[in-house]
């Protein structure tokens, strides 16, 4: 992939790249994925509830540490949200509500200040576990998506 390096490498099958302008053969870390975070977190357009922000860092974080095959409801609900070891995600739908609300907020950033960042965090649907996609411009100007799913 042109113009991008390995940002962070998963369990050995999977690998979010991230845009990079170092020289050739440099690898980067995981700055370019934690400062697309960053933008998102100051940006007045991103809508979130400090829950939801809370949320979004959890699972960005937990992500490039290699440990997102660990985030699921339960450890959301114990972690983010404070809630006791006795949670039971089929009975209390903090998380997926949450969830639901980030997606939202992060598709409404996107389409209005996020329009020209680098980096695309998202959450698909059915997972806590973020995505990591890239956007090139291609010769007709519009953004392309290149996605690296964690």
């Amino acid at each position: 992939m042109a113009g991008a390096a390995p940002c962070f490498h998963a369990s050995g099958d999977v690998m979010i790249y991230a845009a990079y302008s170092g020289a050739e053969g440099s690898r980067p870390d995981t700055i370019a994925c934690r400062g697309q975070l960053a933008r998102i977190r100051q940006s007045a357009a991103f809508d979130a509830t400090e829950r939801e922000c809370r949320l979004l860092e959890y699972v960005v974080e937990e992500t490039l540490a290699g440990r997102g095959n660990r985030i699921k409801a339960y450890s959301i609900a114990l972690e983010v949200f404070g809630r006791s070891d006795a949670f039971d995600p089929q009975a209390d739908p903090i998380v997926r509500i949450a969830a639901s609300h980030l997606r939202r907020a992060l598709e409404r950033y996107y389409l209005t200040s996020g329009k020209a960042d680098p980096i695309v965090i998202g959450i698909p649907k059915g997972s806590y576990v973020p995505s990591f996609s890239i956007k090139s411009i291609p010769n007709d100007g519009q953004p392309n998506v290149d996605e690296q799913r964690c």
